[in-house]
């Protein structure tokens, strides 16, 4: 996918010196994964499938999350070298969700026989 680049500003005493190496994050997105089920939290943090009707009564968007998975690096750059400082470990974080349009293979209604739907 794609590197997002966070510099870090350097913070400085009186009386120190300036250096020019430089210090960044540096942000990985490496898989972006869609949730194959759309549910709703509740209040009490309970996840519950959601169905189209249950959306428009609730005045909310009948939807699913997109969750990416991230790598995130802390590190020092002095001219064109670039050293790794630390390493932080893959997380899977949730970026937006996407409307799901009716009987997808992301809807809730997709597995229903017709007499059950509405």
């Amino acid at each position: 996918m794609g590197n997002v680049i966070i510099p870090v500003d350097q913070q400085y005493l009186s009386g120190d010196s300036v250096s020019t190496e430089k210090t960044q994050y540096e942000l990985k997105f490496e898989k972006v994964h869609v949730n194959q089920i759309a549910q709703y939290t509740e209040s009490d943090d309970q996840k519950t499938n959601i169905y189209p009707y249950m959306a428009r009564i609730r005045g909310i968007t009948y939807a699913t999350k997109v969750f990416a998975d991230l790598r995130l690096r802390l590190m020092q750059v002095n001219g064109d070298k670039k050293q790794m400082l630390q390493e932080y470990d893959s997380l899977r974080m949730e970026i937006g969700e996407v409307p799901v349009m009716l009987r997808s293979n992301y809807c809730n209604l997709n597995t229903l026989s017709d007499k059950y739907r509405v």
